[in-house]
């Protein structure tokens, strides 16, 4: 929607194909005039698909009725091909006022531009808008719904808001139901991913022999010799190999809390051990020059005292801050380092590239355990994840990522964690 005081000159564009689609014939735009606006009716004749939408306007919009081949210049940053496409620029003139919006979205009273007042109200509206059969992950590469983004974004959550209250409940009792088939992969036919169960643990209240079994089950299966084993490519940077990730031993301690599924002895000694090598920061190097000690912190803040926390979020600062307000998922040191977005080769997706669901999470645990002394960078994470939010990428929406050496959006321009940590961030 659009609105202003003065006649603005704009052009509006369709591209009305399905998500994936790339078929360049059998495209037929049907436009109908109506009092102040047109009706648009897209036909895809190859693919059987049409999609209709109401322009609506105040001022003089002229239907246009020409076809324009142009450059993608985000798919080719990605090396994501084809980089050309066509499109229909449908209408061009001088407008005060003009909205566009499928038929039925009208009749939706949560997707009305009056609720969304706030900064608050406008991400809940975001967040409904990505509700399916789950949460859909992120747009457009990640359509379906991927259960470590689902259950962090719950878990991270806190809103009275009628709508998301409602689907949060749906979806705990989805995961209570289905925890047979998810507990160990990271979606449907997706691979293993060792925190789904435990994430499970911490967002839904689970009772009965069947969360037992599962839990004695993923302690058989990840430890071993008194120690946690983690595969390569299990945790959520699966594209590394990491045997000593933070977070799974935090979500490890809390799991113990609830079902303790090993001998506590062992247990206790391995506890300790980490909790040793944290305090004296002899613990894996690669592991505390990641932004993931925020999350371990989150996830279990009694492992260390408050004072020992800061010392390693203060390291982490240090090692992986950002000018522009965030942090790269690795330090620059990192020999495989990488300062600039890779698109669709992944070299810089956890070696580089900073996640604005990552560096939410550093403000909400830089604000809960010291907001006066960090208030510079709990401010520049706000400020740099609202830009992103209003200036990059989809607008209306949070990125997935950018690149370390400056703000951007990269990686999926709709991405469900970025949305609900945002939430959250802007509620502390």
């Amino acid at each position: 929607m659009l609105k202003t005081k003065k006649p603005v000159r704009i052009k509006i564009s369709l591209d009305m194909r399905t998500l994936y689609s790339s078929i360049e014939e059998g495209n037929v735009y049907s436009i109908a005039p109506l009092e102040h606006g047109y009706f648009v009716n897209f036909t895809q004749e190859n693919e059987k698909f049409s999609l209709s939408a109401y322009v609506f306007f105040e001022g003089s919009l002229k239907y246009k009725n020409e076809w324009k081949t142009i450059r993608n210049e985000f798919d080719q940053r990605r090396i994501s091909k084809p980089y050309d496409v066509s499109i229909f620029e449908a209408f061009e003139g001088y407008v005060t006022e003009c909205k566009i919006f499928h038929p039925d979205k009208e009749q939706l009273d949560f997707f009305h531009h009056k609720s969304a007042e706030n900064e608050i109200g406008f991400l809940q509206e975001r967040l409904i808008a990505l509700m399916s059969d789950g949460m859909i992950a992120g747009l457009p590469w990640f359509p379906q719904r991927w259960f470590r983004d689902e259950l962090i974004s719950l878990w991270i959550t806190q809103t009275d808001h009628p709508i998301l209250s409602s689907y949060a409940a749906r979806t705990k009792d989805w995961y209570r139901e289905h925890l047979e088939d998810v507990s160990f992969i990271n979606k449907q036919h997706g691979i293993e991913s060792i925190d789904t169960f435990p994430w499970i643990l911490q967002t839904c209240s689970l009772e009965g022999g069947t969360a037992q079994e599962i839990c004695r089950r993923w302690v058989n299966r990840y430890v071993s010799g008194g120690k946690l084993r983690i595969p390569k490519g299990a945790t959520w940077m699966d594209t590394l190999d990491r045997p000593h990730a933070l977070e799974v031993n935090a979500l490890f301690f809390e799991m113990q809390k609830k079902y303790p599924a090993t001998e506590k002895e062992v247990f206790d000694i391995y506890r300790r051990k980490i909790k040793t090598h944290l305090v004296t920061e002899t613990f894996d190097a690669f592991e505390l020059q990641t932004p993931n000690i925020f999350l371990a912190y989150l996830i279990s803040p009694d492992l260390l005292s408050s004072v020992k926390w800061e010392v390693l979020f203060d390291r982490v600062i240090k090692s992986n801050w950002c000018a522009w307000g965030g942090f790269s998922s690795v330090s620059p040191s990192y020999e495989k380092f990488f300062g600039m977005h890779t698109g669709e080769i992944p070299d810089s997706y956890h070696q580089g590239d900073s996640w604005f669901w990552m560096n939410n999470i550093a403000g909400i645990a830089l604000s809960r355990i010291n907001k006066k002394k960090y208030k510079k960078e709990i401010s520049a994470i706000k400020k740099a994840s609202l830009a992103n939010l209003l200036n990059y990428g989809s607008l209306g929406f949070s990125s997935e990522l950018t690149s370390a050496s400056a703000l951007s959006s990269q990686g999926s321009p709709i991405q469900l964690w970025s949305l609900a940590t945002l939430l959250r961030l802007l509620q502390e």
